[in-house]
Formats: structure tokens, sequence, C-alpha cells
């Protein structure tokens, strides 16, 4: 059986269809959140819906039903955070973090050393 083939089940139009729209959805999405610098963000929510769903099977309760109000409070929690502290999402922080760092080692402030 070819490719072809396969096409005249209903099933499995219905997913090629939707294979095609997540892709599509989720390549538009993943530029606006790297050109946002938001991948840090959008990986700590996956982390967190992943503990959230071990969670939920933990206590033997529908996953969905404790996923969805865990990860809800944590992206508002993270905005607020990052609105309070105008972080910059990515490794932009990072960046900044090693830079000033490099910048105390020159200058004789006390402070992170390298070690060579």
């Amino acid at each position: 059986m070819g490719f072809v083939d396969y096409l005249q089940y209903g099933f499995i139009q219905r997913a090629l269809i939707s294979g095609v729209f997540i892709a599509l959805l989720c390549s538009i999405l993943g530029v606006l959140i790297v050109l946002r610098r938001l991948s840090l963000i959008g990986d700590g929510l996956a982390h967190v819906t992943f503990g959230s769903v071990a969670l939920g099977l933990a206590l033997r309760i529908y996953p969905l039903y404790v996923t969805l109000p865990i990860v809800l409070v944590s992206s508002i929690g993270i905005l607020k955070m990052t609105e309070r502290a105008r972080m910059m999402g990515g490794c932009g922080n990072w960046r900044r973090f090693i830079d000033r760092h490099r910048r105390r080692r020159h200058s004789g402030q006390p402070g992170w050393r390298l070690q060579r």
C-alpha cells in the first residue's frame, strides 16, 4: 500500500489536516516567541506543565483539571515578575550576568572569578 492508498481512510485524512494545521500554527507562534525573547519562559511553562500532569496522575485526578490552574497561575506569576524586573527572556540574562562579573574581575573588585 502506498501513501495515496492510506488517504482513503477518514481518520488518516483528519490526522493529516490536523498535523498540517498544528505545524503551521506552531511555526508562527515559535517565530513570535523567539522574536519577543520569550523562549525560556515557554520552556519554563512546559516544565511546569509536565510537573502538574505528574501531580495530577499521582493524586489520581484527571491531569487537565490540575494542569490548567497551575499553568495559568504560573504564567501570570512569570508575567508579573518579568514586568517588575524588566527582565528579558532567552539568554540575555545570562550574558548580562557574565558581562557584569567580567567587568568586576578586570576592575579589581571582589566578585566572581574564572578559573583557568
